[in-house]
């Protein structure tokens, strides 16, 4: 069903324009369709918009996780590197003992 509505539009005097109609023909049948092919996209908008949240919070949780175990990991790193350092000191004074003790009682 189609229905007629002209709307007056007003123009200044000053206009070069005359007032003039103009007709709008809504088509109640087409406005259905497009209704439903609006809500349709919708729909879709939505779903994707989950999907794209989603994908954007795992992103994220992959990045937090990954920074904790590089701090996990810079943590061991130092403290392994201490811990060989204290080997490696305790090591170098054994050997110097000995060394010393070799010198001093094996000539």
């Amino acid at each position: 069903m189609k229905v007629n509505n002209k709307f007056k539009k007003s123009v200044p005097e000053s206009s070069p324009y005359d007032d003039r109609s103009i007709d709008i023909f809504f088509d109640e049948g087409n406005q259905n369709e497009e209704l439903n092919e609006l809500e349709e996209l919708n729909e879709e908008l939505e779903v994707i918009t989950e999907q794209i949240e989603l994908s954007i919070m795992e992103e994220f949780f992959d990045f937090v996780a990954f920074e904790e175990e590089q701090k996990i990991l810079e943590q061991d790193s130092s403290h392994i590197n201490s811990e060989l350092s204290y080997r490696a000191k305790i090591e170098y004074t054994v050997a110097d003992i000995i060394f010393q003790a070799k010198n001093k009682y094996i000539k």
